[in-house]
């Protein structure tokens, strides 16, 4: 069997993942074969259409897998709220979470509508490299899964207790395949 790996470029600015990435704009490659072959886990850095417009495209971190119940934090403690994520779906929310607009607005979203994982940055050159797998302490809490014994989409990363985590959100446009794109706020 053979696959062919593609790799894209883009620009990703905005409030949503800072600090992961700036708000004035950083260039990222993101690959395909992750999110085609639904090797995807916790952490990750993904491209991902928005539900509300199918135009964009959003910079986002994997927080909620499918078969997990994420507790979504609220401004106010007392709100906090349980969402479900269904199978064949993925919970995402920016690193900045008081200024991302994210599945905490519009809920778990299909895995189909994930484009690519950024794996790297090359601009600013100060912070050229590889973009790591973490979940922001700000982020919200995902309770262990039930119904299996992994938490990966692929089955490769384990969690035996609730995890913290945080949300943001960076909008990012494609131009193209594998062309250069420009965020948008």
């Amino acid at each position: 069997m053979v696959f062919r790996l593609r790799i894209f470029f883009l620009q990703c600015s905005g409030p949503s993942m800072i600090p992961a990435f700036n708000q004035s704009g950083d260039v990222i490659f993101a690959e395909m074969f992750s999110a085609k072959t639904g090797r995807l886990d916790r952490g990750d850095v993904v491209i991902a259409i928005p539900p509300q417009n199918p135009k964009l495209r959003v910079c986002k971190r994997i927080i909620g897998l499918p078969g997990e119940t994420v507790i979504v934090r609220s401004r106010s403690w007392f709100d906090d709220r349980p969402e479900f994520v269904p199978e064949g779906h993925v919970w995402l929310e920016g690193d900045n979470p008081s200024n991302s607009s994210d599945s905490r607005t519009y809920g778990p979203i299909p895995l189909a509508m994930v484009r690519g994982r950024v794996f790297f940055k090359a601009w600013p050159p100060s912070e050229i490299g590889r973009v790591a797998r973490r979940v922001p302490e700000a982020a919200s809490a995902v309770l262990p899964r039930e119904t299996a014994a992994d938490s990966s989409i692929s089955g490769g990363l384990e969690s035996d207790a609730p995890v913290r985590f945080v949300a943001t959100e960076t909008v990012v446009d494609e131009r193209g395949r594998g062309g250069q794109g420009e965020t948008r706020r």
